[in-house]
């Protein structure tokens, strides 16, 4: 399974990268919103791991664009943000969005079960 993940800290994205890939799943990280479109448009992912903080256009508008494109409006897109109110998790499923988590201690695990539950990882393949 491949994942595109769209962050700017490159912090955060090598640790999510390095997470993801423990359980085999082939990530990609991108920086800047153009740019992630441009590449999901081109190469469409299994999932995309959305942040709604970026330099050059904010999450919601990706998704938003993403979800109106046929070639890519069937790529599920989860939003893993700072951002933690209601209203922010309201509008990210808003735009299209299949789950949103805010990042915490229980982030990554919390996106790996989202996976499992959309059915692109096998149970065996979560490691505790």
């Amino acid at each position: 399974m491949r994942v595109v993940i769209i962050e700017d800290s490159s912090v955060q994205a090598a640790r999510l990268q390095a997470h993801l890939q423990q359980y085999g799943l082939l990530v990609e990280v991108i920086a800047s919103g153009r740019q992630a479109l441009k590449t999901v448009r081109a190469n469409p992912p299994d999932v995309v791991v959305l942040d709604i903080e970026l330099p050059d256009m904010n999450g919601y508008d990706i998704c938003r664009t993403l979800k109106a494109d046929p070639g890519t409006a069937q790529i599920p897109v989860v939003m893993l943000t700072m951002r933690d109110t209601h209203q922010d998790a309201l509008d990210g499923l808003i735009y299209g969005a299949v789950d949103y988590i805010p990042k915490d201690a229980f982030a990554p695990m919390n996106l790996i079960v989202s996976l499992r539950s959309l059915g692109l990882l096998e149970n065996s393949d979560v490691r505790g």
